[in-house]
């Protein structure tokens, strides 16, 4: 996560982006065989593509499914074009891969799917009660973050446009 955004960043300065960061954002990976055969299986409650932020997607998944969303920075790749900035990984955009929500007894043939279809599947935390979106530490607290991520109806000051 973030390589893309990585991109974006460097050109908004008038900078060249590294070469991983450009090749992210010039070829992101195509997910749709492992949305597809999730879904087939019914192996996910929930899914949604990650294009604006994991953040913000992940907020909309919570919110249309009535859920909780529990993140745990530690476990989200983030992308080496990143430089390690993890903020660019759950902030920024353009990364086009998939979150998707499934019930623990699912989780062998998930990652038997993930093998199955070459596609490297990292738990980024857990889901529960409620309807929002927090950053969990390894002792369980949360914090609750900012908006993160691109609105395509806000302006960047969160006004609607």
């Amino acid at each position: 996560m973030g390589g893309a955004a990585a991109a974006v960043a460097a050109w908004s300065r008038g900078r060249e982006p590294a070469p991983e960061a450009r090749a992210r954002f010039a070829a992101p990976p195509d997910r749709t065989g492992l949305g597809r055969s999730l879904a087939a299986k019914r192996l996910a409650s929930a899914m949604i593509d990650i294009s604006d932020g994991l953040v913000l997607d992940s907020r909309r998944l919570a919110t249309a499914s009535g859920v909780a969303v529990r993140i745990r920075p530690d476990r989200v790749p983030v992308n080496v074009a990143a430089g390690g900035d993890l903020n660019q990984a759950l902030e920024g955009g353009e990364d086009y891969e998939l979150m998707f929500t499934a019930h623990p007894k699912g989780k062998e043939r998930i990652l038997a799917l993930g093998r199955e279809l070459s596609v490297q599947l990292t738990r980024i935390g857990t889901v529960g009660q409620g309807a929002d979106v927090a950053l969990e530490d390894g002792e369980g607290h949360h914090v609750r973050p900012g908006r993160g991520g691109y609105d395509h109806f806000m302006d960047p000051s969160g006004n609607p446009r």
